[in-house]
Order: structure tokens, then C-alpha cells, then sequence
């Protein structure tokens, strides 16, 4: 795999401006998405090496805006389980016992099954299948993840992520963490998180100890760049939110400290819509926030 240095560097001489072409390159590790040449972003469909814990093997990182800066961070010393952009959830349960832990990574696999792209005109798609298995080897969720990546339209960088659950066996079920703050479900770690403000439908929203509630989206203000997440479970948006201006990742958090049962007869899905670009909102993204929240 090509070092993140040499992908910056490609990444600094490309300019936002009018949608570019996509295409792909594949590692052994996973899958670059380029622009023109230029990284947007890449899938990690493997252990990150020498890691500690390593286990997790599906998230994206890093998420670079058309000037090349990174938005996401990998591993941090300060929480060395967050991998970029990853949906995790603490309380992995099997008849009422939990069995694992896969936001800390403990007890749990990620077995990777399928993992490739397919680039129509100015999207590409990425494909993921994947078995949640115990250490034991008893695989208890099938996950089938599709991640839509969009050409750059006037500095606007977005992807459409769709993550599929359904239970291989009777008597599963997925929690948050068991605490009043319950991380679950979606979640990013952004860089500078002291410099970070945030945004939703009634305003501006302030960091808490735990979860706040707000709209179904969450803008991330930086003073270098802007980016947006949206989030809803089987077409209900989430409105549960943990944010953090401290070293730490920044959370859709569903369902929270209570954990759901995962069918066997059919999906649950989970669907976000990411938007992110270089420097402060401006009418470009005014309309591309717009055409996110009302999904378009």
C-alpha cells in the first residue's frame, strides 16, 4: 500500500472546482478512491498492521477534502480503538449474555467476505460483505455495507454509506455502551476537536458529557473546513448525538445504552450521508446541505 505521505501529496496539487473522474485502485488492504488522480478516500478492508488492538478490518480512513486535508484519524494514542470513520457497538449479546465488545474490539472478528467497486459514471460504489464471528468461530451477524462516493461538485465531496444487519442465528441483539452516554452505532473521528462547533436543525448545538438530542443531521464547523453527517435507522432519522470537544470521535448514537434485537428474516439498515470540503459554508453548500438532509 502506498504511504499516506505519497497519497497527500498527490492529494495538494489538485484543486476543487468542477466535478473531476472517478476511479479506483486496489491494495492489498483495500480500495483508494481517486479523483482526477487524486485520493478522496480509502477502505480499509483489513487489520491495520501492528495496531493494538487490531482487529478491526472495515473503515474508512483517511476522508480528504479536495485540498488534500486529512478529516479523519487512525488509531490515536489517546483512543487507539477509533479507526477513522467505523459503525461499531459495545454490547454484542447472544440469549441475553453479552459475548463481545466490538466497539473496544474484544472477543469479536470481522471476517471479510466480499470487498470491491464498481464506478459508473460520476459515483463509485463500494461493496462489502462481511461476518461478525465470535473467537470461537461462531459467526453471529452478516453485514452487507455499500458505500456511494460522488464526484466533487463545486468543492462539495459526499458519499452515501448504507450498512445492512441481519442475525445468522436466533437470540442476537446490539447495544451502546451500558451508560448513560451509550456509543453506538455511527461514528467519526474528526481531528482538532477542540476547535470544533456544531450545528443542527434548531442551531448551534454544544458538546456534552452525554448524548444531546438534535436533528437527524450534525454540522461539524472547523475554521480549516466544514463537514455533515446524517443518520437513520430503517427510514427513521436518529436525533441522538454525542459530541466531543475533547480528544475523541464524534457519535450517532443508536440505539443507545438498551440494546435491539437483530432479525434473522430481514434487514435492519442503517443510512448516513457525509458531506465534507475545504473552509467555512458557503452557498454551494448550502445547497448540497439541502439536497443531504431532505435526501435528495
Amino acid at each position: 500500500m502506498r504511504t499516506l505521505a505519497a497519497i497527500l501529496l498527490l492529494a495538494a496539487g489538485s484543486l476543487p472546482g468542477t466535478a473531476g473522474e472517478l476511479t479506483t485502485r486496489t491494495e492489498s488492504d483495500g480500495i483508494w478512491v481517486l479523483e482526477d488522480g487524486a485520493p478522496v478516500l480509502f477502505f480499509h478492508g483489513a487489520p491495520m498492521p501492528g495496531a493494538a488492538p487490531a482487529e478491526r478490518g472495515t473503515y474508512i480512513h483517511p476522508i480528504l477534502t479536495p485540498s488534500g486535508t486529512a478529516l479523519t484519524l487512525n488509531a490515536p494514542e489517546d483512543h487507539p480503538h477509533h479507526r477513522g470513520l467505523f459503525w461499531a457497538w459495545h454490547q454484542i449479546v447472544k440469549d441475553g449474555v453479552k459475548v463481545a465488545d466490538g466497539w473496544d474490539m474484544k472477543d469479536i472478528d470481522w471476517v471479510v467476505d466480499r470487498l470491491d467497486a464498481t464506478v459508473t459514471g460520476g459515483e463509485v460504489r463500494l461493496n462489502v460483505e462481511l461476518r461478525w464471528v465470535l473467537k470461537d468461530g461462531t459467526a453471529l451477524i452478516r453485514e452487507q455495507d455499500h458505500f456511494t462516493i460522488h464526484a466533487t461538485e463545486a468543492g462539495v465531496r459526499r458519499m452515501d454509506a448504507e450498512v445492512r444487519l441481519k442475525a445468522l442465528l436466533p437470540g442476537v441483539a446490539i447495544g451502546g455502551s451500558d451508560n448513560e452516554r451509550g456509543y453506538s452505532g455511527p461514528s467519526w473521528r474528526l481531528p482538532d476537536a477542540p476547535r470544533l462547533s456544531f450545528e443542527s436543525g434548531q442551531g448551534a448545538v454544544k458538546a456534552e458529557m452525554n448524548a444531546v438530542t438534535a436533528s437527524g443531521w450534525m454540522q461539524f464547523l472547523h475554521p480549516d473546513w466544514t463537514a455533515l453527517m446524517t443518520c437513520a435507522v430503517d427510514g427513521v432519522p436518529v436525533t441522538r448525538w454525542i459530541l466531543r470537544n475533547e480528544l475523541s470521535m464524534q457519535n450517532c448514537a443508536w440505539p443507545g445504552r438498551q440494546t435491539v434485537p437483530v432479525p434473522g428474516d430481514r434487514d435492519i439498515v442503517l443510512e448516513s450521508r457525509f458531506l465534507w470540503q475545504d473552509g467555512a459554508p458557503d452557498a454551494a453548500w448550502g445547497s448540497a446541505r439541502q439536497a443531504a438532509i431532505s435526501g435528495d
